[in-house]
């Protein structure tokens, strides 16, 4: 939960001074769209996500086209950010707000960063899916995927800054 400093005000007055809380989130869903039956109908990920409380998510193996998972949140009048679509035409990662902007900053196929706006908070976000396999050359390519995403953040300049994932 992030909470913006006094000096950072702006020429706020009161509350407004200093927002509330924002709740961030990274999940590893396996498919938002999985949907499987067990004697009767289970939730699929996006279900079990719109009710969750969060402001932001970062989600791994979304498993969605970017195009699906953009009109999944403008019914909710959500903004998104994905991943690069692998060969399937389904992206590996993706970032959802409720509130605020999200302005892409990077996108891989594996990885991909945004800037997360908000009133008082403006909060550089990366979002990485490591290879599963656990070879060394596994390893490695994880490894290298969050370096370069540090070395982006780095030279972003000064603000916070998180990199989250799934590092398996």
């Amino acid at each position: 939960l992030l909470r913006s400093r006094q000096h950072r005000s702006r020429g706020r007055s009161g509350e407004a001074a200093v927002p509330g809380p924002l709740r961030m989130m990274s999940i590893n869903v396996t498919s938002l769209g999985a949907e499987p039956v067990a004697g009767g109908r289970i939730k699929t990920g996006w279900e079990i996500l719109v009710d969750l409380p969060w402001d932001l998510v970062a989600i791994q193996e979304a498993r969605l086209s970017p195009v699906v998972l953009a009109n999944l949140c403008q019914a909710e009048q959500w903004s998104c950010v994905t991943s690069l679509p692998g060969e399937d035409g389904k992206v590996l990662c993706a970032m959802i707000s409720k509130c605020g902007h999200l302005t892409q900053s990077f996108q891989g196929e594996r990885c991909h960063e945004a800037l997360w706006s908000n009133v008082g908070h403006t909060i550089r976000v990366a979002n990485l899916y490591g290879p599963s396999n656990g070879t060394e050359v596994d390893l490695l390519t994880t490894g290298a995927i969050a370096r370069a995403s540090l070395i982006r953040a780095e030279a972003g300049g000064g603000g916070p800054s998180a990199i989250v994932g799934d590092y398996n």
